[in-house]
């Protein structure tokens, strides 16, 4: 993997479960770790459901391999959260990481 392709900043965030005046559990973000990392778009898709249009941008994120990244996990990047879908760690050689997203609107 080549350093200089690894430019964006991005942050990776784990899901937490926080419980609020009325005792009532609430799903929250906090900061797991801020990494570089190359993105490569996969495709857009407009969907109609529900009379309704719903976009859906998938992209690749590829980073160095960091432990600990699950799929309850979520990307912040530019002002745009990342949903992580799949998890790929190649030829199970603990270098890098491949996560396939899905922007959240």
């Amino acid at each position: 993997m080549r350093a200089r392709t690894l430019k964006h900043l991005i942050t990776l965030e784990q899901k937490t479960l926080t419980s609020n005046e009325f005792g009532e559990t609430k799903t929250a973000y906090s900061d797991f770790a801020s990494v570089y990392a190359s993105i490569e778009q996969i495709k857009d898709n407009e969907k109609f459901l529900s009379n309704q249009i719903h976009q859906v941008s998938t992209r690749k994120f590829r980073i160095r391999y960091l432990p600990g990244v699950t799929l309850d996990m979520r990307i912040k990047y530019n002002n745009k959260t990342y949903e992580i879908v799949e998890i790929i760690n190649p030829f199970e050689s603990n270098i890098e990481l491949l996560l396939l997203v899905n922007e959240v609107f």
